[in-house]
C-alpha cells in the first residue's frame, strides 16, 4: 500500500524515559495527517493511545516537543504511527477489542 499522504512538519518522537519507548502527540499527528477532532481515531480504532500524566506533561514541556501544560495530551506509540505512515495500516483500522489478547 502507499504510504498515506501527509501536511507540514512532521511531528517530533521523543522518550519519556531514557532508553524507553518514543511516543508521539495524538494531536500533532491528528494535524499532520489531515484527521482531526478525533478523526485518527475513528479511522485507526485499535492505534494504542493513552493520556500522558501531569508529570509526563511537563516532561514534554522541557523537552519543547509542545506546550500544553493545562490540557490533556494524548500518547500514541511512535513505532504504530510510523506503520500507518508507510501504508502498513491495515492492523490498526480493526476494532481495538480485536487487539486486546
Amino acid at each position: 500500500m502507499p504510504p498515506i499522504k501527509t501536511f507540514g512538519p512532521k511531528p517530533r518522537s521523543f522518550e519519556l524515559e531514557e532508553d524507553g519507548e518514543s511516543y508521539l502527540i495524538g494531536s500533532e499527528v491528528g494535524t499532520y495527517l489531515k484527521m482531526v477532532r478525533g478523526a485518527l481515531y475513528k479511522k485507526y480504532p485499535a492505534l494504542w493511545r493513552r493520556m500522558a500524566t501531569m508529570d509526563e506533561r511537563k516532561i514534554i514541556v522541557n523537552l519543547g516537543i509542545s506546550a500544553a501544560t493545562t490540557t490533556s495530551v494524548t500518547l500514541l506509540k511512535a513505532t504504530e504511527v510510523e506503520d500507518i505512515l508507510s501504508g502498513e495500516d491495515d492492523q490498526y483500522k480493526g476494532s481495538a477489542w480485536e487487539n486486546t489478547p
